[in-house]
């Protein structure tokens, strides 16, 4: 998962805010996350230009993920700017370029490196030149007055506003003259609480902003670190962990209180204040089940376009990707379901390293270099889809995960494919189409640009500091038999055993064997695929114990303990049956 950038975009605003006088002497600043140090900042400003190197460092359960930004701003003798960036979110970087020019003020014309030029509109209030918002701070601490700044940050084609009334003078170290402002730190629909430090003869020294609960700090390399670098790796702030319910992924609906207000959806209700239904996505229905993927040439619906459309962080007709649509070997006749599917279950095994140490990969990234998390498994599924004519774009939010002590909620990506006029989500990560019932959807990206990653967390607490309660419809056990919503599970010999939340299987040949549900599919480098009458797939791995068993609807059935002669045993005692089907 690509917790980083949720928060990158806030550091990267800093590079506007935080600034020297004029003279060509560079700035150093560090970057705190949850009290731990999270990377740094170097700005260099003059009359005619600013430079700025922006980098961030997050720990992820042991693995690193740096990310940087570089910008350089000009301005020549008739007023004209230019502006240069390069951002890397994983290995190969993101760049582009803006203009703005006197003649034309309210427009500002932008390109991406392999993309299409753009001009957006701007508003007369908003400061382009960075040296402009250098001067309204320094005025503000010089006579003390309140603060108000429209800024642009061009890699993102976002406005920020800051918003701040002074409060007193707070010196800092060997910064005496420093005033302290408290305000806001707005972009889009996020909204942030700010203290800042600004010195008439420096400029910003220090900001502080909260997210969510989450304590982000940049300040003066000479201002001494936090007193408080006691906190959790940032990947933790990203987490909410629940206690242990059994084979809820499996549910058909779950109920969760305690979330802040939420966008509306077809896959989550309100029922109450905070409180939410979640229901698993259908697949499509018999009409649009035979739709049929949009053909080379052929003229989609205009508001598809965007859907379907190649970006800097796709490249659907490179060679690459060409020889994966090779390697899938899709059916001429296959439906866009039916590319879904596939699509789906191809990429989550192509993607053999499934590791954390990726920022954001672009596909032709993932697909030269198959490693990576959901947002690897996301950009690689939505640029084959789109080539294969499937209009398909990029779903963030908070997805649910089970082991056998806890569920963990967590922020993720996914992937929303439009068959009828419906958007199905998938979730290649996790190999599943539909995706599974406990996910949150926040917001979703045409993958243009770098600009249109959004995590929509920006107003919402970070998941560590949210109390959630989950409640499910309850199982029914007997003896021999457990009824799960939809499914039935039941035993030919052998008896079912509920103890301390946990299932068990008491086989009189066999013993106990470890029974758990998961939506996920589990796969070893070893699993054997064991063919079964009456049932879709079923696994074993040896180096795990582990039988699994597909059974549907992203349900997996997983028996632990077993040698293979004794999963062949059991699997001649367990039938799995469906109702309402």
């Amino acid at each position: 998962m690509m917790f980083s950038s949720a928060k990158i975009r806030c550091l990267f605003l800093s590079a506007l805010l935080c600034h020297s006088l004029f003279c060509d002497e560079q700035r150093l600043f560090r970057h705190y996350i949850g009290g731990m140090e999270a990377g740094d900042m170097a700005v260099t400003l003059s009359d005619t230009h600013t430079y700025t190197t922006n980098r961030l460092k997050i720990e992820r359960r042991g693995s690193v993920v740096q990310q940087t930004l570089v910008q350089n701003i000009t301005k020549d003798s008739n007023g004209a700017i230019q502006a240069n960036w390069s951002v890397s979110l994983s290995s190969l970087p993101q760049k582009g370029e803006a203009r703005w020019l006197p003649a034309d003020p309210n427009k500002l014309h932008i390109s991406i490196l392999g993309g299409k030029g753009s001009s957006i509109s701007i508003d007369s209030d908003v400061l382009l030149w960075p040296p402009d918002a250098d001067k309204a701070m320094r005025k503000a601490a010089q006579e003390m007055i309140p603060l108000q700044l429209t800024s642009f940050t061009y890699p993102f084609s976002a406005v920020s506003r800051l918003v701040l009334l002074p409060e007193k003078p707070d010196p800092i170290g060997i910064f005496a003259g420093a005033i302290r402002f408290v305000g806001t730190l707005s972009e889009g629909s996020s909204t942030s609480q700010v203290t800042c430090w600004i010195c008439p003869a420096e400029g910003q020294i220090k900001q502080v902003s909260t997210q969510g609960g989450l304590i982000i700090i940049t300040q003066r390399k000479e201002i001494p670190p936090p007193s408080d670098t006691s906190g959790q790796e940032f990947f933790e702030w990203t987490l909410c962990r629940l206690p242990h319910i059994p084979f809820l992924s499996w549910r058909n609906e779950i109920r969760v209180k305690g979330l802040p207000d939420l966008p509306a959806g077809l896959q989550k209700v309100q029922v109450d204040a905070g409180e939410y239904i979640l229901n698993r996505a259908d697949p499509p229905n018999e009409k649009n089940s035979k739709q049929l993927p949009i053909r080379l040439r052929a003229k989609p619906d205009p508001e598809d376009e965007r859907y379907l459309a190649d970006s800097p962080l796709l490249g659907i007709n490179d060679l690459a990707i060409t020889g994966l649509i090779a390697r899938l070997n899709i059916n001429p006749l296959a439906t866009r379901w039916d590319i879904c599917c596939k699509v789906n279950t191809f990429v989550f095994e192509f993607i053999r390293n499934k590791g954390l140490d990726v920022g954001f990969a672009t596909a032709l990234e993932v697909a030269r270099n198959p490693s990576g998390d959901c947002t690897e498994h996301t950009v690689l599924a939505v640029a084959l889809l789109r080539r294969l004519g499937v209009p398909a774009r990029a779903t963030f939010g908070w997805a649910g995960t089970d082991d056998s002590n806890e569920i963990i909620l967590g922020l993720h990506a996914w992937v929303e494919a439009k068959i009828g006029q419906d958007w199905i989500p998938l979730d290649p990560t996790f190999d599943q189409a539909p995706a599974g019932t406990f996910r949150v959807p926040l917001s979703n990206s045409d993958l243009s640009s770098i600009a249109e990653i959004n995590w929509g967390t920006g107003a919402i607490p970070v998941l560590s500091n949210i109390a959630l309660v989950i409640t499910v419809s309850p199982l029914t056990i007997s003896e021999n038999e457990i009824n799960i919503d939809d499914i039935n599970l039941r035993l030919l010999t052998g008896k079912w055993i509920c103890s301390d939340g946990k299932y068990f299987i008491l086989h009189p040949q066999l013993g106990n064997i470890i029974v758990s549900g998961s939506s996920r599919r589990i796969d070893p480098p070893d699993s054997k695929l064991i063919r079964v009458p009456g049932m879709t797939s079923v696994r074993f791995s040896k180096s795990a114990t582990r039988l699994a068993i597909d059974c549907g609807k992203n349900r997996w059935l997983y028996l632990e303990g077993l040698t293979e002669v004794s999963a062949m045993r059991l699997l001649k005692v367990l039938k799995i049956s469906y109702t309402n089907v």
